[in-house]
């Protein structure tokens, strides 16, 4: 697979809570090398590769995890939990919104 798409594969992934919550939990932000991917990869934002995305929330968390404390909270069920709901909320006012 070319790397423009497994990194597109990755960070949309990221729009999964549980999916970051257990890269929280394998202690993956603890690497100061993968936080730095994290890092490289917002690249992402940028109109000529975000057009790619299906889930732009993906974008939002890949913001969200350069900071530590929100790594840290990541391995809290309560706040990820939190998150779910928050998600949930999100897509239901977006689907009532348009009508669905």
């Amino acid at each position: 697979m070319p790397r423009f798409e497994e990194e597109l594969e990755f960070v949309q992934a990221l729009a999964n809570v549980d999916y970051v919550a257990h890269l929280a939990r394998q202690n993956a932000f603890d690497n100061p090398a993968f936080v730095a991917f994290l890092g490289y990869l917002s690249y992402w934002k940028q109109a000529e590769y975000a057009r790619y995305l299906q889930y732009p929330l993906c974008l939002r968390v890949l913001e969200l995890l350069q900071r530590p404390s929100f790594r840290a909270a990541l391995k809290n069920a309560q706040f990820v939990e939190y998150l779910k709901q928050q998600q949930y909320q999100q897509w239901l006012y977006r689907a009532l919104s348009d009508g669905v």
